[in-house]
Order: C-alpha cells, then sequence, then structure tokens
C-alpha cells in the first residue's frame, strides 16, 4: 500500500487554528515580507490603532485587520492585511462620504487607480492594492493618514474651525 504524503497547511490557511503575527508572515518570500512588515509599520505610527486576527473565510483566510477609534466611539475598519503567501494583499475600505473629501487628482497614480477601481457595496469602496515597493508603502500610509484624520474630524467642529458657532 502507498503512503500518501500530506502537506502541512500553512497557519494562514488553517481555520481551526489561530496563527500567532509571525507564522502568518514567515511563509512570505523576503522582498514581499520585508514590504508587508513595512506597511504594518506604516499603520502602527497612526495613533490608536488596534490590531487583530481575524478568519474571514476561503478567499482572505486569516487577516489582519487595523481598527482605529473615531470621534462618535464606535470603532472603524481602518485597514485589512491579508498575508496570501502567493500575493500579500492590502485593501482599505473606504466609506463614500470619506472618497468624496479626499483630494484624488492630487493623490498618487498608484492610489488613485486602486480608488477608481474598488468595488463599491453598500456606500463602502473596497479598494486593493499589492505592494511590490516601500513607495508603494509610503503612499498607502498617506492614504491611511488621511482616512484617519477624515474619520476623526468631528463634524460639530467645522464649523467652529471656521469662525461660525
Amino acid at each position: 500500500m502507498a503512503k500518501i504524503a500530506i502537506k502541512p497547511r500553512i497557519a494562514w490557511e488553517d481555520r481551526w487554528t489561530q496563527p500567532t503575527l509571525e507564522q502568518l508572515i514567515e511563509p512570505l518570500r523576503e522582498q514581499t515580507r520585508e514590504i508587508f512588515q513595512a506597511m504594518m509599520e506604516q499603520i502602527e505610527q497612526i495613533e490608536g490603532t488596534e490590531q487583530h486576527l481575524i478568519w474571514y473565510g476561503p478567499a482572505w483566510r486569516w487577516t489582519i485587520e487595523y481598527r482605529i477609534p473615531t470621534h462618535t466611539g464606535e470603532p472603524a475598519n481602518l485597514i485589512y492585511l491579508v498575508p496570501n503567501p502567493e500575493t500579500p494583499v492590502v485593501s482599505i475600505p473606504l466609506p463614500e462620504t470619506i472618497v468624496a473629501k479626499l483630494p484624488v487628482k492630487r493623490l498618487n497614480k498608484y492610489i488613485r487607480d486602486g480608488i477608481r477601481s474598488a468595488k463599491c457595496a453598500v456606500e463602502l469602496h473596497w479598494a486593493v492594492w499589492s505592494p511590490n515597493a516601500k513607495t508603494e508603502v509610503e503612499h498607502l500610509g498617506d492614504l491611511l493618514r488621511r482616512k484617519h484624520k477624515l474619520l476623526n474630524d468631528n463634524p460639530k467642529n467645522n464649523g467652529q474651525k471656521n469662525g461660525q458657532k
């Protein structure tokens, strides 16, 4: 009787065992891992970010989700990092209200293209990128800082900023 070799699952694919962050990042190719870690550093520079590992089904599997507090007190999803060993994905959900306030024409072409090609569901644009260079990570970091600022821009303060009551 021939033995069948069973390939062990990598941590990203194992739904039943929550991995550590290191277990998710370790299977990535060296250059991709460095870019992924640079992205995480950009995110951690944003005040109040909370990191969560969540199983998101067969497409995203174990995903690193970052949330931030907002002026309403409710946390908002800032970004998702999908550590797919084949092609890691960065997804930034952008509500319609934020897309309307972004200076899209002044953003880097890499970011603009991601926003323009984003799928929209329930007034939420799911912009997706697969960064290949640290400069792309820096542009994504800039977008995250803009999103953070817009999410925390309290509408009650807008009138006071403009000298109105």
